[in-house]
């Protein structure tokens, strides 16, 4: 009954891909992001919906090291920015101007880092908005400026977009013009796989990672565990007679194998006794070397 029990969970394990829960208290937004960037990286990983109604993103247990400085690599999972409504929510008490202008500042930045990061190929992107202060004394005000940083993947040509996104920018400002707009684009290349994950091996002709060695232990010790299982099944329900009889056929053969192992261990004693008399008779036979010469 334990072997089966066990043999039960290794097949639940096996099919589940004893996966564990890398990553959890997600939106289903974050979730689906995660997902979608760790199987591009050949990692499997899938979501689960949490009783309170959060997301969990899960992976199977050999990958979770690389898939960690995935996300790390890749700033995922990616941070909700508050909107202008969250920053000036209604029947609040009115600010003072400059409080207004910093606040209103710090809310089209988080608009347009929401704005960027919707854009393909952009991974992550911060960006800083100054508004001058209003002197009615100055004749030619102060333009707004603003400073943007985007990590980007490599392999996407971003810097044909630097124009538009400065473009962009800049119309989010009043009296904006792009030449008040720096802009640092940053690309991300792929992590280098470590060689122990791409290291390939071969065990009962399948070639498998390193990584997966869990799995293609149970693939090919699950066959076997079976067969045992089925062999108690088999004698349990043949009865005791079976049992005995199994038990003097298996004493025959361990009487067999330690008879031929002795005929074995007594020829070669023979043999080599026969030798070592041969040998010494073969000498009391030979001449000396000086007998030799004296025959000459």
């Amino acid at each position: 009954m334990i072997m089966r029990k066990a043999v039960l969970i290794g097949i639940a394990c096996l099919l589940a891909g004893c996966n564990a829960s890398f990553r959890d208290g997600l939106d289903e937004r974050q979730a689906d992001d995660v997902v979608i960037l760790l199987q591009q990286q050949g990692i499997k990983a899938s979501k689960a919906h949490a009783k309170d109604g959060s997301w969990s993103v899960d992976v199977e247990g050999s990958a979770e090291t690389e898939a960690g400085q995935i996300m790390q690599a890749y700033d995922r999972p990616r941070q909700s920015h508050p909107t202008l409504g969250d920053i000036f929510p209604g029947g609040s008490l009115l600010p003072s101007e400059t409080e207004e202008r910093i606040r209103y500042e710090y809310a089209l930045a988080q608009e347009l880092t929401s704005t960027l990061e919707k854009i393909d190929g952009v991974l992550t992107a911060r960006v800083h908005v100054a508004l001058p202060e209003k002197d009615p004394r100055r004749t030619d005000p102060e333009p707004p400026s603003a400073s943007a940083m985007i990590r980007y993947r490599s392999d996407q040509r971003m810097d044909l977009l630097t124009p538009q996104i400065k473009r962009l920018i800049a119309d989010s400002l009043a009296e904006g013009s792009p030449d008040n707009v720096d802009l640092l684009m940053v690309p991300v290349y792929p992590i280098a796989r470590d060689n122990a994950i791409q290291e390939v091996k071969t065990h009962l002709g399948l070639r498998y990672r390193a990584s997966e060695w869990t799995r293609v232990a149970m693939l090919t010790g699950l066959p076997w565990a079976v067969a045992f299982l089925l062999l108690i099944v088999m004698l349990k329900a043949m009865g005791r007679s079976s049992m005995v009889s199994f038990s003097a056929l298996w004493q025959k053969f361990n009487d067999w194998i330690r008879h031929h192992r002795g005929g074995e261990q007594k020829a070669g004693n023979g043999s080599r006794s026969s030798y070592a008399v041969g040998g010494l008779s073969g000498l009391g036979r030979r001449k000396p070397k000086s007998a030799v010469q004296d025959d000459d």
